[in-house]
């Protein structure tokens, strides 16, 4: 028997004057790790804020855990830490006076703050104004603040945005721990990474219709005719981008075009060996960067 929902959304609408940004969305994922993939625009950031009581919603329900989150917003707040989209530093302040203030804020000891300032390489700029920092120590200390409460639930829009290999390195790290102790995570972003191999629940939102939500593993049975080939060659990657012929460019830990069989056979010579199984980040990929697939038998219906 499966247990309550960690996030559950039913019929849920949200318009901005004469814009439909989320257009009934329905699903219920379970706790541990939940990534919402989807382009810029599609209703990510939306969603993210109405799941944390920053935005009312306009129909339908969603509940957190239980606990329906329009008439709820103290509890549910106490449940989440969110990390906007956009950096959260004062810039007048020194890193040292922001840690001071949320450490005193959430009621967390100064040790952990340290710990974090440490972890994330910014112990160095401890007396530097924020405002100097640039925009990658930002996204770190934003991340800091996030991760500084002890929460159930950490809602992350975009947090690998403006970070280098290193900053991306921490953060996976950071995340990987928070889900060894128990804690679930609701990821944001608009490309794939590697971090859907692990996930427990996947979302694919486009223009604010839920498009995809289920486990990676009935993703891959749903998009089994969805293949893969490992891409080294810069002018093939170039003619495959000027006429796509309903493939992907996937960009993860490899550059990869993504396609059903005989749409990869028809865009270069290749050999059938070459062509591989999708990883469950290029299915994503694929997804996310195919509007014409709303109208697809692939989808699966919600």
């Amino acid at each position: 028997m499966m247990g309550e929902p960690l996030i559950m959304c039913k019929e849920l609408t949200k318009t901005f004057g004469k814009t439909r940004a989320l257009d009934r969305i329905n699903f219920s994922a379970p706790p541990g790790l939940i990534i919402l993939l989807g382009k810029n625009g599609s209703g990510k950031s939306t969603l993210a804020k109405i799941i944390s009581t920053l935005l009312p919603y306009d129909e339908g329900n969603v509940k957190v855990k239980g606990k329906e989150v329009n008439s709820n917003k103290r509890e549910i707040r106490q449940m989440i830490s969110y990390l906007p989209q956009d950096n959260i530093v004062e810039d007048v302040l020194t890193v040292q006076e922001i840690v001071e203030l949320y450490s005193r804020l959430f009621g967390e000891p100064e040790t952990k703050a340290d710990e974090l300032l440490d972890y994330l390489g910014l112990s160095p700029y401890r007396d530097t104004l924020a405002g100097n920092l640039s925009g990658g120590l930002k996204r770190r200390l934003s991340i800091l603040l996030a991760f500084l409460p002890d929460r159930d639930i950490y809602i992350l829009d975009e947090p690998f945005e403006e970070l280098d290999f290193w900053g991306r390195i921490k953060v996976m790290e950071l995340i990987h721990h928070a889900l060894k102790k128990g804690k679930s995570i609701f990821l944001i972003s608009h490309t794939a990474t590697w971090l859907e191999e692990i996930a427990d629940y996947i979302l694919i939102l486009h223009q604010g219709k839920l498009l995809y939500a289920d486990s990676p593993n009935n993703l891959k049975q749903a998009f089994k005719d969805v293949y893969a080939i490992d891409m080294e060659s810069l002018s093939e990657i170039k003619k495959i981008l000027k006429n796509p012929h309903n493939v992907t460019v996937a960009i993860n830990e490899r550059v990869s075009v993504v396609g059903e069989r005989h749409a990869l056979s028809n865009i270069t010579k290749i050999k059938n060996e070459e062509i591989r199984e999708a990883s469950i980040s290029e299915i994503c990929a694929f997804i996310a960067n195919n509007a014409a697939l709303q109208q697809s038998n692939f989808i699966k219906k919600l």
